[in-house]
């Protein structure tokens, strides 16, 4: 399609070499598992006349497993379509909006308006492990633009914001035996036990006490919730009949601007050492804490940005009603912006249950956001 609109794309694979030297950067699971051979970003440009402020339009095109299948009513690949609304993974999470940014320059070169700045067209890989060999990549290597659009779902709101991301790693040890004479070992499900609660316990403190405006303010279900450790994978023995010699838990936390990484992992790691002080064998055998995977810092973007009230009135405009101002519960891609000096923000299509079964692109949602997008390259671009 950007060849069609005389984009003249290009690929662009990512070298972990150049990756190393950003402070952003971190080992992703998918770079561990299969490398960047073969896996490019690709970028066109539609070139301005002279005299005007360029964009980025970036999207990714990864998405999550589509697992367990048997939950899908229809077909995850089908892109099957049911009155307004388009069902599949990545669906809402994130083709519709890279179809509707796509859409939007199509309608530029076809209306024949020349715009002055230049539209930038991305597509990235691996957004959702942590946007390393995509985003990253591109914001290292690819010419600066003076703002940028990115349309991941947001019901037409305003993403001002990204919150931090960590991934982190417990590994408490035991001593194997036979079940039959389990008390001639230490089994190590039992002690991992009060370090899953110490991490309960700080998670509620955190979310007692960590507020985000704009969080709170695009959906009231976020309140008391803009900060969660989450436990996601726990391993520990082999076979009924053996005490387990190891457990392992792996967690997400993800906090709002406000801290540094610094500081959480700081908190996390104080929460699991204190454990110990209660518990004879942990005493001798302490719990270790690995950070492994998303080491994400959050971003907050000035909504006063010039950029920003200039999409805010396109969307106005287009849907009728003032948009409201969100995001900071969930890493994204515009952080990478931010961090290298770039306006940036989310403004995507209506959506529901991504990253679950049966998810959905509301299919009006997508034509607004195209005129949404094509209005705000008119206006922040320049014409001719």
């Amino acid at each position: 399609m950007l060849s069609e609109l005389q984009l003249q794309p290009k690929l662009v694979v990512p070298h972990v070499d150049i990756l190393r030297k950003s402070p952003d950067f971190f080992e992703t699971t998918s770079y561990a598992r299969v490398g960047y051979e073969g896996r490019p970003n690709v970028v066109g440009v539609l070139r301005g006349r002279g005299g005007g402020r360029s964009i980025c339009l970036s999207g990714h095109v990864d998405v999550v497993s589509a697992e367990p299948l048997e939950n899908w009513s229809r077909d995850p690949w089908g892109g099957e379509v049911e009155g307004d609304l388009l069902y599949g993974r990545g669906a809402g999470d994130m083709k519709g909006g890279i179809a509707a940014m796509i859409a939007a320059v199509q309608s530029i070169r076809e209306s024949g308006i020349r715009l002055q700045g230049d539209v930038i067209i991305e597509t990235t890989i691996e957004e959702e492990d942590g946007g390393i060999g995509g985003n990253l990549f591109m914001r290292l290597t690819e010419p600066k633009a003076d703002a940028a659009l990115i349309p991941e779902s947001s019901n037409l709101q305003i993403g001002v914001a990204s919150s931090g991301v960590m991934y982190f790693r417990v590994i408490v040890p035991g001593i194997s035996a036979h079940a039959a004479t389990a008390h001639f070992g230490v089994n190590a499900i039992h002690k991992m036990i009060p370090v899953i609660e110490a991490l309960k316990e700080l998670n509620e403190e955190r979310q007692r006490t960590i507020g985000y405006e704009y969080a709170e303010a695009s959906d009231p279900r976020m309140k008391g919730h803009v900060t969660t450790i989450n436990p996601g994978v726990i391993r520990a023995g082999d076979w009924p009949s053996t005490v387990p010699g190891a457990c392992v838990l792996e967690c997400r936390v993800g906090w709002p601007p406000g801290e540094t990484r610094e500081e959480v992992k700081d908190q996390v790691e104080r929460a699991i050492s204190a454990v110990s002080d209660n518990d004879d064998w942990l005493k001798d055998n302490p719990p270790q804490v690995e950070w492994f995977g998303w080491y994400a810092r959050p971003h907050e973007q000035d909504v006063k940005h010039p950029f920003i009230q200039c999409l805010k009135d396109n969307i106005t405009t287009v849907s009728g009603k003032e948009p409201l101002y969100g995001g900071g519960s969930a890493g994204l891609d515009t952080r990478f912006f931010a961090h290298h000096g770039i306006p940036a923000a989310v403004c995507g299509p209506s959506a529901e249950r991504i990253h679950s079964h049966d998810e959905c692109v509301n299919i009006d949602s997508l034509v607004k956001l195209a005129e949404v997008i094509a209005s705000t390259l008119i206006e922040w671009c320049g014409v001719e």
